[in-house]
C-alpha cells in the first residue's frame, strides 16, 4: 500500500526524534503514579472497613480518564497549529503546491500524521486507565466508547489546529489562535447556558442542552457518568444549568455528540482547504 507522501514524510521526521517517546513516557508516568497511589488509598480503606467499595475504584477510573482527556485536549491543538503555518513561515508551502499534491491532500496528510501520533498516545495510556478495572465494573463496550470518544475529540482538536494554521504565516500566531478557538468551543458552549439558566424554569433549559452537545468535554463527562453510574459530574453540570438529566442518557447522548463533533471537524478541514486554495490562487 502506497502511503500519502505528506504522511510518510511527517512520520519519518517524528520517528527520528525523541519527542513522541518523551510524550508517551510522561503521559503514562503521570497516569500510573496517580492510578497506583489512588488504588493504594482505596485498598487501604477497604482493609480498615472490611467492606468492598467498588464505587471508589470506578472513581479512580473516572479520574484517570478525565486527566488523560485533559492532557489530550491541551496537546492536540499545538500538534497541528504549526503544520501549515510552519510550511508558510519556512516558505515551503509554495513548493508543495506546485507538485501534484492538492490542498486537500496536504491537509489530510498533515492531519493523518498527527492523528497517528495521537493514536499512539491514546492506546498507550489504556493500561494505566484500565488499572483500577482489575476488580471489574467496566465492560469491553465501555472501553470501546472511551477510546472512540478520545479519537473523535482528538480529530476535532487537530482540525482546529490545522484551521488556525491555514490562515496565518506565523507558528506563534496560529498556536494562539488554535487555543483561542479551543477555549471558545469548550467554554463558549457552556457560557450561554449559564446565562439562559437564570431565565428558565427547573430542567427546562433545552437550548443550553443543545449547545452543550458540541462540547467534547461535556460529552466525555456524560459518558463517564453513564459508565460509573450515579450521574457524577455530568449530572451536576446539566442540573446546574437547569438542563434535564435522565438515567441512561449517555447511551443516546454520546453517539449523537460524537457525530456532531466529527461533522464540526470536517467543517474546520473544509475551511482549511479553502484557505490554502485562496493562497494558491494568489
Amino acid at each position: 500500500m502506497k502511503l500519502d507522501p505528506i504522511l510518510k514524510r511527517e512520520v519519518r521526521v517524528q520517528s527520528r526524534g525523541y519527542g513522541l517517546m518523551m510524550m508517551v513516557s510522561i503521559l503514562n508516568l503521570i497516569l500510573f503514579l496517580i492510578g497506583i497511589l489512588a488504588m493504594l488509598a482505596v485498598i487501604s480503606r477497604l482493609r480498615q472497613s472490611l467492606e468492598a467499595d467498588y464505587g471508589a475504584l470506578l472513581g479512580v477510573y473516572a479520574v484517570l480518564v478525565i486527566i488523560s482527556f485533559l492532557i489530550l485536549t491541551l496537546a492536540c491543538p499545538a500538534m497541528t497549529a504549526g503544520s501549515i503555518s510552519g510550511e508558510r513561515q519556512a516558505k515551503t508551502l509554495e513548493l508543495l503546491l506546485i507538485t501534484r499534491l492538492e490542498p486537500a491532500g496536504i491537509v489530510i496528510g498533515k492531519l493523518s500524521s498527527k492523528l497517528c501520533i495521537t493514536g499512539v498516545l491514546i492506546l498507550s495510556s489504556l493500561p494505566a486507565i484500565m488499572l483500577p478495572l482489575i476488580y471489574g465494573g467496566i465492560g469491553a463496550f465501555d472501553i470501546f466508547m472511551t477510546v472512540l470518544t478520545f479519537f473523535v475529540s482528538a480529530l476535532l482538536y487537530l482540525s482546529i489546529g490545522i484551521f488556525a494554521g491555514s490562515g496565518t504565516r506565523s507558528v506563534q500566531r496560529s498556536t494562539v489562535m488554535a487555543y483561542a478557538l479551543l477555549l471558545m468551543l469548550l467554554l463558549g458552549t457552556a457560557l450561554p447556558g449559564m446565562i439562559m439558566s437564570g431565565f428558565c424554569t427547573a430542567y427546562d433549559n433545552n437550548a443550553a442542552a443543545m449547545l452543550l452537545m458540541l462540547d467534547p468535554l461535556v460529552t466525555m463527562l456524560i459518558m463517564i457518568s453513564g459508565q460509573t453510574g450515579g450521574g457524577g459530574m455530568g449530572q451536576l453540570l446539566y442540573e446546574g444549568l437547569n438542563c434535564r438529566y435522565y438515567e441512561g442518557m449517555s447511551s443516546v447522548y454520546v453517539p449523537v455528540c460524537l457525530l456532531l463533533e466529527a461533522a464540526l471537524a470536517v467543517c474546520f478541514l473544509f475551511l482549511s482547504v479553502k484557505s490554502i486554495k485562496r493562497m494558491q490562487g494568489h
